[in-house]
């Protein structure tokens, strides 16, 4: 590999990260927003939408933090009270530096973890050799 080819791969996989970094944090940031700031603005007609665009923005960030947690506490139970704890102090919690906190920990997960998605290439994985019986003569 040439060294031109070597740097552009690896500003390549820079940008990849730094998007990934955006686009994985912005989710945590989006509900927060919606729901501290937008929803107690809102008019009545707008609060299903604002729950519609919460639900998915937990829906995006949940499984990276379940899985993180997974990883990071070796038990799927932690994992889950883990997950509900901090999307649910993010969403519920009325105290602005526990709210703050929790978007600070999912901002960091998910950014994390999509950055390093998109830098890493995919695993390819070989199709696995399927072994042919030997025929069974008739007795």
């Amino acid at each position: 590999m040439t060294r031109r080819r070597a740097t552009r791969r690896r500003a390549l996989t820079a940008a990849r990260a730094a998007f990934g970094a955006i686009l994985g944090g912005g989710a945590p940031i989006a509900a927060n927003q919606i729901v501290h700031v937008e929803v107690n603005r809102a008019a009545p007609l707008s609060t299903p939408i604002a729950v519609a665009l919460v639900v998915a923005c937990l829906l995006f960030s949940g499984p990276t933090v379940y899985a993180w947690a997974r990883d990071a506490f070796g038990s799927p139970v932690k994992a889950f009270g883990y997950t509900l704890l901090a999307e649910g102090v993010l969403t519920f919690a009325r105290t602005p530096w526990l709210t703050l906190g929790a978007l600070a920990v999912l901002v960091t997960i998910n950014a994390t973890a999509t950055a390093m998605r998109l830098a890493t290439p995919p695993v390819r994985r070989s199709a696995p050799v399927r072994r042919r019986r030997a025929p069974v003569s008739p007795a």
